[in-house]
């Protein structure tokens, strides 16, 4: 009953479907047994402290303390229990259990059990589980309001429009004199 394994009992697990091969983005085809695929994770550690700007792909988790502004383009910016930030910070999703002062910006924003958040918070999801403290204004965006404020451009003015408002003013000054 709890004999050793035979020869032929490792062979079949070998041969399992589970057992696939893909290709990597070099072109060379990888064993995927067990392999999930992961994304970059930046993790500052308890009792650090970092003053500065972040600007990264993937996700980051703050179990420390951070002080400036943070921009996450992909991936999720993971507050716990005993992080703190202080700045502005943007990301498509925002996990917070610890304390936040500042502007959030993201797609989606949940405050946790733990969490405090105080500030401006700008998104399209916002939510706060009890237990949870918000103290701020709450913003509520949508992909349209985005995109708008993405397109504004300045017009410069045409030679003759300037003409005509210095003409105007010519006028006016000679009306008042």
């Amino acid at each position: 009953m709890f004999g050793k394994k035979t020869q032929k009992m490792a062979d079949d697990i070998e041969a399992s479907p589970q057992s696939t091969t893909v290709d990597s983005p070099t072109g060379e085809n990888e064993s995927s047994v067990g392999r999930q695929t992961s994304r970059r994770c930046t993790v500052i550690a308890q009792n650090t402290l970092f003053t500065g700007n972040i600007d990264i792909e993937g996700d980051i988790h703050v179990y420390g303390k951070v002080q400036g502004n943070i921009t996450l383009k992909d991936g999720v910016l993971y507050v716990m229990r005993e992080g703190f930030i202080e700045g502005e910070f943007t990301s498509p999703g925002i996990v917070i259990n610890g304390h936040v002062s500042g502007t959030c910006v993201g797609e989606s924003i949940e405050i946790h059990e733990h969490g405090e958040m105080e500030g401006i918070v700008r998104g399209v999801a916002f939510s706060i589980r009890p237990g949870g403290c918000f103290v701020g204004k709450s913003e509520r965006l949508t992909a349209k309001q985005e995109t708008q404020s993405q397109r504004v451009v300045e017009m410069k003015k045409n030679s003759s429009e300037k003409t005509e408002e210095k003409t105007a003013e010519e006028a006016a000054v000679l009306s008042i004199v």
